[in-house]
């Protein structure tokens, strides 16, 4: 851990995100412990045991993932179901407030969300649903949502809830918050960060995979900060055998991907977002009457887009213009704004809405 944020000793203690780590350097921590430790850890493990010292007391007794969640909201250890991906992570779960739940995006991960945590307030459990393994894939948004609402329900059998997402973790969590309406629980609050397409608008698309890593390649990039344009054509003279390889020695080559993540780990970060493009491409979004937040950062999803999913929201629903594109909302410095946004919004679903001039209706 110490070599790949290139700590100093006396940081064994300090959290990997307070040393500078984020998704993508979290994916290269876990792939060179595989390579010496011969280990493959859900990436989750990362907020259970974020230090430089407890990561390597967790290799050194075998205990490394989590049974699940309880009722209280932390993690129960479980050294058996070490490897298995949930999808319930608790990232930040202190706090006497009901649980703020923030949705995956298209990367399926949800270690983009550390920082938003950090500054979600001292009072607000914050966790994150993340793409989990199942037996039978979980291919539509409905599945994901099923899935999601099933757990939490579980997870915590009283109270109410509050929901979130970036990009497409927003249009999930929207459905969640559905179906758990569906059920007779109450939901405070949903909150869709960035959302780029107006509702529906991939309802039946068909993409090839030359496309969806074509995206993914730019998605890589848009994360590092930088632009970069793949052709689909490309990948697709490339085959099938050999499109991967062809991305990861490109990114390699750009720096968008250290030399130290092999190949298994690249195709596992890339099936996940190419089933979960498909999906939401695949999905219409029904109409949700709850308090709705839709936070459009200014040089990311445009106004049109952000307009347009209220109208499927005819309850308490606002847009709120943050600065940041669609990659930097969820960095320092514009992952403050969005914090304070957020917070503002937590603190309406307590009790009569107090307007600070930024909403739009």
């Amino acid at each position: 851990m110490a070599r790949v944020l290139r700590a100093r000793g006396g940081e064994r203690d300090g959290e990997l995100f307070d040393l500078g780590g984020d998704s993508l350097l979290g994916i290269r921590l876990m792939a060179r412990i595989k390579q010496l430790f011969g280990r493959s850890l859900p990436i989750a493990t990362l907020f259970e045991r974020p230090t430089i010292r407890t990561l390597a007391a967790a290799l050194r007794d075998g205990v490394t993932g989590t049974a699940g969640v309880g009722p209280d909201g932390r993690a129960v250890p479980d050294a058996a179901d070490r490897d298995h991906r949930r999808a319930l992570v608790p990232i930040r779960p202190d706090g006497d407030r009901p649980p703020l739940l923030f949705v995956h995006p298209v990367s399926g991960d949800v270690l983009c969300y550390a920082e938003l945590a950090a500054l979600a307030g001292e009072r607000q459990p914050f966790f994150g649903l993340q793409v989990p393994d199942t037996t039978e894939p979980l291919v539509s948004v409905g599945d994901l949502a099923r899935h999601y609402a099933g757990t939490v329900l579980e997870a915590f059998p009283t109270g109410s809830f509050r929901l979130g997402g970036w990009s497409m973790g927003g249009v999930v969590a929207l459905e969640v918050a559905r179906q758990l309406r569906a059920t007779g629980r109450e939901v405070d609050l949903v909150v869709m960060v960035d959302v780029s397409e107006p509702p529906g608008a991939g309802a039946g698309r068909q993409v090839s995979d030359a496309t969806l890593l074509s995206w993914f390649a730019g998605d890589l990039a848009g994360l590092s900060g930088r632009t970069w344009h793949l052709p689909a054509e490309e990948l697709d003279r490339a085959g099938p055998v050999g499109a991967l390889p062809l991305l990861r020695d490109r990114a390699r080559s750009l720096g968008l991907l250290p030399d130290d993540v092999d190949l298994p780990t690249v195709a596992a970060v890339v099936s996940r977002f190419c089933v979960n493009f498909r999906a939401l491409l695949g999905h219409q979004p029904a109409g949700y009457d709850g308090r709705v937040r839709v936070v459009r950062a200014t040089a990311g999803a445009t106004a049109a887009t952000a307009r347009a999913w209220l109208t499927l929201l005819p309850g308490d629903a606002g847009v709120v213009e943050i600065p940041g594109n669609h990659y930097s909302v969820v960095r320092a410095p514009h992952v403050h704004e969005l914090a304070r946004v957020l917070r503002h919004a937590l603190d309406e679903a307590e009790g009569p809405a107090r307007d600070d001039g930024r909403n739009a209706e």
